[in-house]
C-alpha cells in the first residue's frame, strides 16, 4: 500500500510517498490447535502498523530543520494460538509489539522525547458459547508501553463480554 504525505504553511511545502507492508498466515497445527501471525512495515504510513504510536497510531512523517519531509519507519509483529476445547469453548493467546523509529526526529527537535515509541501486549481469554446465539468471554490482557526517551509504563486489565447474536 502507498500513500502521498504532505504539508504547506504558505511559504514552505514538501511531500513524501510513504508505503507499508503485510504478511500474515495462520496454520492448523491439529483439528483443535491453530497459530497465526502477522508482520508489518511501514515507512511513511505508521498508522497501518497497528498500535504504533500513542493513541493507536504514530506519526507518518516530521519536518526536519531544513523544512523537509521525512518519513517514520515503523515495524509490528503479533503472533497467537487458539487452542479449540470442543463444544464452543476455546483458549486463546496472544503477543504483539509495535515500534516507531523515532531518533532522528527527536534529534531533529521536530518530535519530543516523551514520543511513544513502542507498545507491546500480551494477553490469554477463555470463550465459551453456553447456548445458540450467545457468546461469553474473559481476558486478561497485559500492556506495556515506551518512550522514545526511555520512559515507560504498564497496565494489566481483565475484561468480559457477552455477545447475543440476532
Amino acid at each position: 500500500m502507498a500513500k502521498q504525505t504532505s504539508y504547506d504553511t504558505g511559504t514552505a511545502d514538501d511531500s513524501s510517498i510513504g508505503y507499508a507492508a503485510f504478511l500474515a498466515g495462520k496454520i492448523a497445527i491439529t483439528d483443535m490447535i491453530s497459530i497465526q501471525g502477522a508482520i508489518n512495515f511501514a515507512d511513511g504510513a505508521s498508522a497501518y502498523v497497528y498500535r504504533s504510536g500513542s493513541n493507536f497510531a504514530g506519526a507518518d512523517a516530521y519536518v526536519d530543520g531544513n523544512g523537509d519531509l521525512e518519513t517514520i519507519e515503523a515495524v509490528g509483529g503479533a503472533l497467537g494460538a487458539t487452542f479449540g476445547l470442543g463444544n464452543g469453548r476455546s483458549v486463546n493467546a496472544g503477543y504483539g509489539t509495535a515500534m516507531s523509529d523515532l531518533d532522528d526526529a527527536v534529534q531533529s527537535g521536530a518530535v519530543a522525547a516523551t514520543t511513544t515509541e513502542q507498545n507491546t501486549s500480551m494477553y490469554i481469554n477463555y470463550m465459551w458459547s453456553p447456548v445458540d446465539s450467545v457468546s461469553m468471554g474473559v481476558q486478561f490482557e497485559n500492556l506495556e508501553t515506551e518512550s522514545q526517551g526511555g520512559a515507560d509504563g504498564d497496565a494489566n486489565r481483565l475484561m468480559y463480554i457477552a455477545q447475543y447474536n440476532f
